[in-house]
């Protein structure tokens, strides 16, 4: 019995005629033209995806975040403060988390969710994974982490742009699948499982130099899946290992396991990975020029001094305070005067209004090339038992509570020109609630308050 089948170039045609020609004269040639006409195509990197360029908050022209927001291609919308909402839809546009956003369900169609260097992202819905939809993006600059897995599909892109990045998804899997999509990791990320399935993309996990990749379990079913093109770059494997597929060609890769605690339940096969067992650790030193950091109370001031091991380039120090360690503001900058390779000495102080409270403190260097980076966290509490006190300082809304141990005599809203924004009615009360009025724009104000023996000047972010 005879099987009809279709051929790939019909009898009598004119691609037939070229090919007869073509055989007469050479038939290797036409042995090389079907092959790439028939190979899949697969492209290849030397160098991993950079990263987009990096934005600077706020963002002018963004629509804030709301509950339930639609958001759509051609927008971007922006977080500030701290941000809680249970439902959002990405159709498209960018997603600036400037602040803290707490998400609890996302629907993610396309788009791009972009974590800036001091944004946090908490994703807190640890029961249904994130499935991403064709042109779905996260890039991370900052802080970002998933209570539930991620799973990827078409032409996506997740980056974790910078050495100082940190991605966890601490309890679940990082799922890498679909056709041109590509998980770059150039600072920390931490995962459960750790899984590449099928996939057209050629490298599709890359790592930068002194990045590390940190899992339990590791499963890879595609040959060379990982590369360190640009340096050494780590992959800990603590629990589980299941590779169908040798990892890497990637001399670059260095996999740190313990073989008498890991259960390899299929492989190593580890390619041409550096392999350390037991674990080592990867760590580089951050390239931030910043060598100590310190920060003092001194009378009504806060001192921060800091020392450099050089100064290449001329750069720019801003020092940021916060007050609950996640969303920080420039306060005070310092300029480099020359470049020097000496080690250099800094000091400044931060404003008297910045002092009656405890704290937090960093130094944010930025070089001629705009490129950042930032000293440690570092505390600080200038408070006794204070006389005065006022909260929220980050408003989300209208309301901020002031409570007193005397009467208030007057509470001022003044502009940061010293312009009077708003007079608070007092009525010689120890505890009240105002109201920010609506016309007031978002942005920072000086809260003042008096009472008979005190006095309180807070800085207020309005970020409604």
């Amino acid at each position: 019995m005879k099987t009809a089948t279709t051929p790939l170039i019909q009898s009598g045609s004119k691609a037939t005629t070229i090919l007869r020609q073509l055989i007469t004269r050479n038939w290797l040639i036409v042995l090389i033209l079907l092959l790439g006409f028939l190979a899949p195509y697969s492209p290849t990197y030397s160098q991993c995806l950079p990263p987009p360029a990096p934005l600077n908050c706020p963002i002018a022209g963004s629509i804030p975040l709301v509950e339930g927001m639609v958001l759509t291609a051609g927008n971007t919308y922006t977080v500030t403060g701290v941000l809680n909402i249970n439902n959002i839809t990405m159709s498209g546009g960018t997603l600036v988390v400037c602040g803290t956003l707490n998400l609890a369900n996302l629907t993610f169609n396309s788009g791009n969710l972009y974590v800036p260097q001091g944004g946090f992202f908490n994703y807190t819905n640890g029961v249904t994974a994130l499935v991403m939809g064709t042109n779905s993006n996260i890039y991370n600059f900052g802080t970002t982490t998933f209570a539930c897995s991620i799973v990827t599909g078409p032409n996506n892109i997740i980056n974790n742009c910078l050495i100082t990045s940190v991605f966890t998804t601490p309890f679940n899997q990082m799922i890498v699948q679909g056709p041109n999509t590509y998980f770059i990791n150039n600072g920390t990320f931490v995962s459960s499982f750790f899984i590449v399935q099928s996939t057209n993309a050629a490298n599709p996990v890359c790592s930068g130099p002194g990045s590390t990749i940190t899992t339990n379990t590791m499963i890879n079913q595609l040959a060379n899946a990982f590369n360190s093109p640009d340096g050494p770059s780590c992959i800990q494997i603590t629990q589980n290992i299941i590779n169908s597929q040798p990892m890497t060609a990637s001399g670059n890769v260095n996999i740190g396991y313990n073989a008498g605690s890991v259960n390899t339940i299929q492989g190593p096969a580890f390619g041409s990975a550096t392999v350390s067992n037991p674990c080592f650790t990867c760590s580089v030193p951050l390239p931030t020029g910043i060598v100590s950091t310190t920060a003092e109370c001194n009378n009504l001031n806060i001192q921060v001094d800091w020392l450099t091991d050089s100064e290449p380039t001329r750069a720019v120090y801003d020092i940021q305070y916060s007050e609950d360690g996640n969303y920080f503001a420039d306060v005070a900058q310092v300029v480099c005067e020359q470049a020097t390779m000496e080690p250099q000495s800094y000091s400044a102080e931060i404003p008297t209004v910045y002092s009656s409270v405890s704290g937090y403190i960093r130094l944010k260097r930025t070089s001629e090339t705009n490129e950042t980076s930032y000293s440690e966290t570092l505390t600080i509490d200038c408070s006794t038992d204070p006389d005065i006190l006022i909260y929220p300082t980050m408003v989300s809304g209208s309301e901020i509570t002031v409570l007193a141990k005397e009467a208030i005599e007057s509470i001022v809203m003044y502009s940061m020109d010293g312009k009077v924004v708003q007079i608070i009615d007092v009525q010689d009360k120890k505890e009240i609630v105002l109201t920010i009025d609506n016309d007031v724009a978002i942005g920072q104000y000086l809260l003042m308050v008096k009472t008979r023996n005190a006095q309180v000047d807070k800085l207020i972010r309005l970020a409604r």
